[in-house]
């Protein structure tokens, strides 16, 4: 998968614009300089439908301070990692000495595009053009506030990572036209072939139905007047002699009802003459109306007029002709599809043609538009899903130093500094064919001491803790207990949490093993299920054993215990200790059954549940523990009426 990295001075915009792209607020945003200090990731998709990788990072500027050090050399490694560089860069500054050197030593090395941000409207694109100096062929104004310049900036991405693919969707665009083209070309043709037909054909009818009925008229009211013949069966411009026109015009009156039965057997002959020709046209229209289909409606309004301005002149200008022909079935369904209209084959009258009709119902099919058919995708195996671990702690404990250890490298910016990590910083490994999701939080401080922006670094660690399985607390071995880490392990509780107790910088721990963990039980008497394990992040020891414990505690936390051993564990514990009566009214566990993982829940169907006290379900918990083990897991006990035995009634844990 591509990579593009997001590189620039501190407080261009990076952040934002990521955020932009990924089109949700992963990366914390201020208008602190260095507010962003590890690097984040994430997928998005661009309009050609390749999925990149998107890469934020830290502000890239000479400083002396450790802290910035290490995160510009982290930015510049990612810089070196990606396929494409954004170096973005502030437009309403002047350009400095640092930034054309960077630029010119990452264009080097990786294709890099040259954008220039917090351009909000046009007139601040004076500014921008400073930047011209860089020597670049091409620059991006864009405003990250405002969402400008945003599309063209994915565009170019998509022709620096994609050019392949650009070509190809460039190849195929001219091929569309080009085949659009001839589509409306056959398709006028066509149309025009047929009216001429259908108005030769009309002629011919005309002049045999004129005769056959004068001679009738004639020989029954008297008239002597003899018909004049059509100097041309084809001519379209011929017209009737003026002297004429008073006695058609009678004839037309009186003969009206029996013209089209004498027109229906003429018709017929008529009719085959065309057919050959109309079905040779078929295709045409076939091809002709699918194109009309992909244009825009700019397109088909002009397709429409030409067609319309191509019947005008093809209609015949005899008077005669119009009176008679001109509103007929036939016409009216001609006329429909050359403008366009779908379905208009079916429910028409086209006489007692059945071939005509079988042309009209076939450019029906091929301009109505076909239902869309279920494609069936092939059966996939589900995917197992990753385990979520989150690190939590007080500050400067060592967190990110656990992390960088976890995923064995230097994934999280570390530094003496207290509150160093301000992002949630995320990373995935594969462990016994496992895979263990790490969020290195931010560390928790009391709320007298939070600084501007480690209020909102508390607010991802909650949020984290929301989506987590498993919580790593990480306690400082090199200082005793305080008061905080109580109200942090309470945050466990809060999330019914699997957690995994753990005494960081074993190296230089200020007790032995068994006092500090004497001192440790005393003051977290909630936390005796969880287990104890102590390591050191800088030396390695015991990481492995840390991986073990997770997936242990894992188990243990989507396990499912079989509800004849529940119900037996639960029934044991009755008879030992019964449970006190409520006011003299005897309370009763019918039966227990689990209805829900992540962690164990189990409902107990009483007569009185809520006459079940606290610390009859805690003596319960403890028989469930002494009898399946569930270390590191938290089980929750929810006392039900018999109303709410159904288990699919009973609502799990969100």
């Amino acid at each position: 998968m591509k990579t593009i990295a997001i590189i620039g001075r501190p407080n261009v915009g990076k952040s934002s614009l990521f955020n932009r792209l990924a089109k949700s607020r992963i990366a914390i945003t201020s208008h602190i300089a260095g507010t962003t200090r590890d690097t984040n990731a994430t997928h998005i998709t661009l309009h050609n439908d390749q999925s990149v990788r998107i890469v934020d990072t830290g502000g890239i500027e000479d400083r002396s301070d450790e802290l910035f050090s290490k995160v510009a050399d982290k930015a510049k490694q990612a810089a070196k990692e990606a396929d494409l560089i954004i170096y973005l860069v502030d437009g309403k500054q002047l350009p400095t000495q640092e930034d054309r050197k960077l630029f010119f030593t990452l264009h080097k090395a990786t294709p890099t595009l040259l954008v220039v941000n917090k351009i909000d409207n046009d007139s601040q694109k004076e500014l921008g053009y400073n930047f011209a100096e860089f020597g670049t062929k091409e620059m991006y104004f864009i405003s990250v506030s405002h969402n400008r310049g945003i599309s063209i900036l994915l565009r170019a991405i998509e022709a620096a990572l994609f050019p392949a693919v650009e070509e190809v969707e460039q190849d195929m665009e001219e091929e569309l036209l080009e085949s659009l083209e001839r589509g409306l070309s056959e398709g006028d043709f066509a149309c025009e072939l047929e009216s001429q037909t259908y108005n030769a054909n009309a002629q011919i009818l005309e002049s045999q139905t004129y005769n056959a009925n004068a001679q009738i008229l004639e020989s029954q009211s008297g008239f002597t007047k003899q018909a004049q013949p059509l100097e041309s069966t084809f001519d379209k411009n011929a017209k009737a002699d003026s002297s004429d026109e008073a006695f058609s015009s009678s004839l037309r009156a009186l003969a009206q009802d029996k013209a089209w039965q004498s027109t229906k057997s003429t018709q017929v002959d008529s009719s085959n003459a065309a057919d050959s020709t109309a079905t040779k046209t078929m295709d045409c229209h076939a091809t002709a109306t699918q194109c009309l289909a992909m244009t825009e409606n700019n397109a088909a309004n002009e397709k429409v007029d030409s067609r319309e301005n191509a019947q005008s002149l093809n209609t015949p200008q005899n008077e005669k002709t119009e009176a008679v022909f001109d509103k007929t079935p036939q016409a009216e369904a001609v006329e429909m599809r050359n403008r366009g209209f779908q379905g208009v084959g079916e429910g028409i009258y086209l006489g007692d043609n059945e071939q005509a009709h079988a042309v009209e119902s076939t450019i029906y099919r091929a301009n109505a538009t076909p239902k869309p058919e279920k494609a069936e995708s092939p059966s996939e195996e589900p995917s197992q899903d990753p385990i979520q671990v989150g690190i939590i702690g007080r500050v400067n404990v060592g967190k990110s130093s656990l992390l960088n250890a976890l995923v064995g490298y230097d994934r999280s910016v570390v530094s003496a500094q207290a509150g160093t990590t301000i992002d949630p910083v995320d990373e995935q490994i594969t462990f016994e064919s496992h895979t263990l999701r790490f969020v290195d939080t931010a560390g928790i401080r009391r709320k007298g001491k939070i600084e501007s922006l480690e209020k909102f670094a508390l607010d991802r660690t909650t949020k984290i803790l929301e989506q987590a399985d498993i919580a790593i607390l990480v306690l400082d071995s090199s200082a005793p207990l305080v008061e905080l880490d109580e109200k942090i392990f309470s945050l466990v509780q809060k999330h019914a949490l699997g957690v995994i107790v753990v005494w960081n910088k074993w190296d230089i721990a200020h007790a032995d093993f068994s006092s500090i963990r004497a001192e440790f039980l005393r003051r977290f008497r909630f936390l005796e299920y969880a287990p104890f394990l102590t390591l050191s992040a800088l030396t390695g020891r015991h990481i492995k054993d840390l991986k073990h414990k997770i997936l242990e505690v894992y188990n243990n936390y989507a396990s499912r215990i079989p509800t004849a051993r529940l119900n037996a564990t639960i029934e044991k514990a009755l008879r030992t200790h019964p449970i006190p009566s409520d006011r003299g009214k005897l309370v009763k566990i019918y039966y227990a059954t689990q209805y829900a993982t992540k962690p164990p829940q189990i409902a107990l169907i009483s007569n009185r549940p809520k006459s079940l006290h606290f610390s009859y379900k805690r003596y319960l918990i403890n028989c469930l523990r002494k009898e399946f083990g569930l270390s590191g897991t938290p089980i929750l006990l929810a006392p039900r009426p018999k109303s709410q035995s159904n288990p699919e009634s009973i609502e799990p844990r969100s």
